[in-house]
Formats: C-alpha cells, sequence, structure tokens
C-alpha cells in the first residue's frame, strides 16, 4: 500500500526542517579540530532521520528519489567535513568552507529544497499544499539567512551560545580530562598512605626506645635468658600443686553405679 497522502505531505515538510536544520549547524559549527565532537554529533542525527524512516517508506512503497533526498541534510554535514579537511591541509582553499556555509549555508540549502520542488511537481498528489509548505519554510529562512550576514545582528553568536556551548558539549570534551584527573589523584591517594607510614614508623620505634628507658629495670629473677635457679631459691614454697577435674574417688564411685546399673537391667529383661 502507497504512502498516504498527508502522511507523504507530513515527511516533505519535515525533510525540509531537517535541511534547513543541517544549513544552520554548518554554519555555526566551530571549525575543526574544536567542532569534531559537535560535528559527530550532528552527523549521528542527520544518519539515524533516514535510517529510522527506511523501513517505513519502504514498506508503503515510496518513490526511490524521495527515499534518497532523506539523505541530503547527511550529505550537508558530509561536504562541509570534506571542504573543512581540504582547507586544513590546502590552507589556499579554505575559502570554499566560507563560501559554502555563507548564510546558514544558503547555496547547499537552496539546493536541496530545489531538489523537493521538483519532486513535489513531478508528483501530482496534493502538490499545491506541499509547495505552499515548502516556501512557507524556505522564504523565512533565507530572509533570516542573509540578515545573520550583516555586522549589525548577532545571529550566529546566539545560536553557538545556545546549541555547541551548551553545558552538555563541555562535559562531553572534559570527560576524558576528568578521568586522567581522576586516575591521577588516586594514585596520589595511593601513595600518600606509604609516604606517611615511613616517617610513623621511624618515630613510633624511637617513642618505644624513649618509654623503655624511663621504665625501672625489672628483677634479676624476671631477666630474659636466666637458667631457673633463682625460682627454686624462693622460701615459700607450695605444699602441694593445685588439683583440677574429678578425682579418682568419683570416678570409681561412677563406675560402680554404671555397673549396678546395667545388671538390674539385665535381671527386669530376664523377667
Amino acid at each position: 500500500m502507497p504512502l498516504k497522502h498527508g502522511q507523504e505531505t507530513r515527511l516533505v515538510f519535515f525533510l525540509g526542517v531537517a535541511i534547513v536544520a543541517a544549513g544552520v549547524a554548518i554554519a555555526t559549527l566551530p571549525p575543526l579540530p574544536e567542532g569534531a565532537l559537535q560535528w559527530s554529533g550532528a552527523f549521528l542525527i542527520s544518519f539515524l532521520y533516514p535510517l529510522l524512516l527506511h523501513p517505513l517508506l519502504r514498506k508503503h512503497r515510496a518513490d526511490y528519489a524521495f527515499r534518497m533526498l532523506h539523505w541530503m541534510p547527511m550529505w550537508i554535514l558530509i561536504i562541509w567535513l570534506v571542504l573543512q579537511l581540504i582547507g586544513l591541509f590546502i590552507s589556499g582553499l579554505s575559502f570554499l568552507v566560507l563560501w559554502v556555509s555563507w548564510g546558514w549555508a544558503l547555496p547547499l540549502v537552496t539546493l536541496g529544497f530545489f531538489s523537493l520542488f521538483v519532486f513535489c511537481m513531478h508528483v501530482i498528489r496534493c502538490r499545491k499544499l506541499r509547495v505552499t509548505l515548502l516556501a512557507l519554510t524556505f522564504l523565512p529562512f533565507a530572509v533570516l539567512a542573509i540578515l545573520s550576514e550583516q555586522s549589525d545582528i548577532d545571529f550566529n553568536r546566539k545560536i553557538v551560545a545556545t546549541v555547541w556551548n551548551a553545558p552538555m558539549w563541555e562535559m562531553l570534551e572534559q570527560a576524558p580530562e576528568m578521568g586522567g584527573n581522576h586516575s591521577q589523584v588516586a594514585s596520589n591517594e595511593n601513595q600518600e598512605p606509604i609516604d606517611r607510614d615511613e616517617p610513623d614508623a621511624s618515630s613510633s620505634s624511637s617513642d618505644a626506645k624513649e618509654i623503655m628507658e624511663l621504665m625501672p629495670p625489672l628483677p634479676s629473677a624476671l631477666q630474659p635468658g636466666g637458667t631457673g635457679a633463682h625460682m627454686r631459691d624462693i622460701e615459700s614454697k607450695p605444699n602441694g600443686l593445685p588439683q583440677s577435674g574429678f578425682g579418682w574417688s568419683a570416678i570409681i564411685v561412677l563406675l560402680l553405679a554404671a555397673y549396678c546399673g546395667t545388671l538390674h537391667a539385665k535381671w527386669k529383661v530376664k523377667q
């Protein structure tokens, strides 16, 4: 089943908005290599947009020209990247980027809308409505794009401050640096206990020596390394060794009681 008229009209309008967004993006992107992260984010969106729509367009047998037009925003970003790389290696061709990105990439956006106009004129259904929607999208864009190049109107700086200098991009750019700082801090924390243990060990040993010097000497009988003769010379010797546990008398009584109990149990069994 082909695309419905209203559904295809909405896709045409959204594609025009996507082309405009791609033009504004390359006109305000920071140059390489500073703008590599921002370009990657914009390129990912421009790549996912037609990729996610491809199953729908294929299922409803959309025109191949209409399918290819959905890749226009991605190609706008690729052209900007190629010209940026050429300008980095060949300084004499750096003006190409300025020419392409002039007026919110007005030349490339004009080419994209012209292709959409041709497609809408080729398709009979909803021709007037689609051309009107594209005109209402392109004409205000063209006026604002030309005004953005005027010296007294600073649209581009506001767009850069709002979109590309957002805290999200700063956090993504600082993520590798923060990882390196964390590892350095962790290594410093692992080294600090080692550094602190060395003076603590020396100070504790010196303190122990001072305490031992201040303590009175032990009696000769308790000095280590003695032969035990001093203990035999003590006058008050104990009369006997202390006893612990049951004595032999208690054990004998228990054995006799167990024997008597066994005889009594056998006698009851025989009866």
